[in-house]
């Protein structure tokens, strides 16, 4: 039983990481989920299933350390795996920490720097009484 638990969290883990790293870099460089479906329902989207495989993540370490309880033995507990004496919820803590930070190194950091160096968009006001904003091409008071 310790196995399976182990071998979901794992997988769980992968899931989020593998998702939000891939959905990350796939709208950075086509734009795909804003393209499809809009800007807020893109977000929505990314946020409904990364919230999703989150919660999975966290949920199966729990089990995992559930399951495995007693397998550890260490004098004060700190954190859920070792709180549940866990050896195999303190690898699979060891394991997410590194999934993280990788996570942080290929796709997190990179995203915020591109993001800090991106030059800010002109903001153009549209007229008064226009139903729709002018192209950023259009000279003011002339027709588009």
């Amino acid at each position: 039983m310790i196995w399976i638990a182990l071998a979901y969290h794992l997988a769980s883990r992968l899931a989020y990481v593998l998702y939000v790293g891939l959905a990350l870099k796939r709208q950075d460089r086509t734009a795909y989920l804003t393209r499809r479906y809009g800007v807020e329902a893109g977000f929505q989207r990314f946020r409904r299933v990364a919230a999703f495989v989150m919660a999975n993540d966290a949920v199966s370490l729990a089990v995992l350390c559930l399951v495995s309880a007693n397998t550890l033995r260490i004098g004060l507990p700190h954190g859920l795996a070792l709180a549940t004496g866990s050896v195999f919820g303190l690898v699979a803590a060891l394991f997410d920490q590194c999934a993280i930070l990788t996570f942080y190194h290929l796709v997190e950091k990179p995203h915020f720097e591109k993001l800090r160096r991106a030059p800010a968009e002109p903001f153009v006001r549209p007229g008064p009484g226009s139903a729709h904003p002018p192209s950023l091409d259009t000279a003011p008071g002339q027709p588009p």
